[in-house]
């Protein structure tokens, strides 16, 4: 076991190297990193406070940047090697199993939490635990003791991780129907963990959620509503298949996840031919298998009471394509198992994107701390009162420009710091400017109730047009607000 967490470590290792070389800050890092603050646990997430204050030796958050990379690197390491474990206790011990459980993270929805200098750390540790409460070490009591209690964890560190934990239940499940010639030996164990998950589920939602969530549920944290999740049940489902599949390719995503989704299909048919002996209710349920993990991938996200676009919520498609080719995997004969390997393109072709958007994002940084300091000298370095307004499209990198040209389903992974939200003001307070942030008004506010265009101060720069009046100044990207 210790091999495999070695060379699991190395290859996640592999994968966070363009994190560790571009070395930026992603969004909600540019306030921790400078004011020190927690506050995961009024997200409903109190497990990942108490996992961050116990490695700051509680006191306020600093940035021990790569130290994240490790520790994520290292629990992830160990939750695969327990998975390729089971997978071989009930397969076959073959070296060409080594890859699949790397298609949990070899994905965009594990890349953009990847890029959080804070928060890699408590995903990481909410998607290893989801994959080793999954399998099927412990029976009876214990198991459902144990799935209760990570299942609550699961949720606390990161709510929809929680998916990952139904999805390889099920994946799982079908490694015991292939071996077990009792229908109890599968249906009991698959039973102990659903009523766990459920019940872990209950007591967070009861106790937990209430006990620490504070405040209105904004926009990228949307609150649990099941009247509204099932009147609205197929659209949603659509609508998050359809944001899933642009973010694979925005090309070629529905065909690129159709054709996993068949191969599993095909792999749990053949397997229910092959297995005629193992019952009527066993071979149903290995048929039926992907169908029930594809709505399972989505779980939670289903009873929310708004479609969240942000790929980090979706981290459970990569137990998705785990499932389909583990599936496909133990549907080989043994001496056909290096067939396995087809799932090396899908994982090389991810490695490529992760690549490519770190050097963009590298790129970028440089380009938006120009972009930055050019506005500090139009508008004044100083002056903390001026309240700044933006308006247009920010300049890209001409790296970032070509790579979005390839790769343009990236392009809303790479924020915008040059836009009327909070973390705009973030990024220049780290950077040196204290500029205020205007909340709720915009460059229509500063044209109908400033009157900026009629009275104001203008400088025009390379990129931008600066339009300064009082206290207010209108950064104009499109150089044309007041033609």
């Amino acid at each position: 076991m210790l091999y495999n967490v070695r060379n699991y470590f190395l290859a996640m290792m592999a994968f966070f190297l363009p994190v560790l070389l571009a070395n930026t800050y992603y969004i909600d890092d540019n306030g921790r990193s400078i004011e020190g603050y927690y506050f995961w646990g009024i997200d409903g997430r109190p497990l990942a406070e108490l996992v961050m204050k116990s490695i700051m030796l509680s006191r306020g958050v600093v940035d021990i940047f790569p130290l994240n990379i490790i520790l994520s690197c290292l629990v992830l390491a160990i939750s695969f090697s327990l998975l390729r474990s089971f997978l071989e206790k009930y397969s076959i011990r073959s070296k060409w199993s080594f890859p699949l459980p790397l298609l949990i993270t070899f994905n965009i929805f594990y890349m953009e939490p990847s890029y959080y200098r804070f928060d890699s750390i408590t995903i990481s540790l909410a998607i290893a635990l989801s994959i080793s409460t999954s399998v099927y070490f412990l029976k009876g009591k214990w198991d459902y003791l144990i799935t209760t209690v990570a299942t609550v964890a699961t949720l606390s560190l990161y709510q929809t991780s929680v998916n990952i934990i139904m999805l390889l239940c099920v994946a799982n499940a079908v490694l015991l129907a292939v071996k077990e010639d009792n229908l109890n030996g599968v249906i009991k164990p698959l039973a102990i963990k659903g009523l766990a998950v459920a019940s872990g589920g209950a007591i967070y939602f009861l106790f937990v959620l209430p006990r620490f969530v504070i405040g209105n549920h904004g926009a990228d944290h949307p609150e649990v509503n099941i009247t509204s999740a099932l009147s609205n049940l197929a659209a949603n489902f659509i609508s998050i298949l359809n944001i899933m599949s642009s973010y694979i390719s925005l090309n070629y995503g529905q065909s690129l996840l159709m054709s996993v989704f068949f191969l599993a299909i095909a792999s749990c048919l053949f397997l229910g031919w092959r297995l005629k002996d193992k019952g009527f209710i066993l071979r149903i349920f290995i048929i039926l298998s992907p169908a029930i993990c594809l709505i399972l991938m989505l779980g939670v996200s289903l009873t929310l009471d708004r479609v969240l676009s942000s790929p980090r919520v979706y981290t459970s498609f990569g137990a998705m394509a785990y499932f389909c080719f583990a599936v496909f995997y133990i549907s080989l004969p043994k001496s056909l198992k290096c067939a396995s390997v087809i799932c090396l393109p899908l994982l090389f072709f991810q490695l490529i994107v992760i690549f490519a958007y770190g050097n963009a994002m590298k790129a970028q940084d440089a380009r938006n701390l120009q972009t930055l300091n050019a506005i500090g000298q139009a508008i004044g370095v100083s002056d903390a009162k001026i309240k700044v307004i933006f308006n247009g499209d920010y300049p890209y990198s001409s790296i970032t420009r070509n790579t979005l040209n390839s790769f343009p389903e990236i392009g809303q992974l790479i924020p915008n710091y040059f836009t009327n939200w909070w973390w705009s003001f973030q990024f220049m307070r780290r950077n040196g400017y204290s500029y205020d942030f205007p909340s709720g008004q915009d460059a229509s506010y500063a044209i109908s109730a400033l009157n900026i265009c009629s009275d104001s101060e203008i400088k025009k720069e390379k990129d931008f047009t600066v339009y300064r009046k009082n206290e207010y100044a209108l950064i104009d990207f499109s150089n044309s607000i007041c033609n």
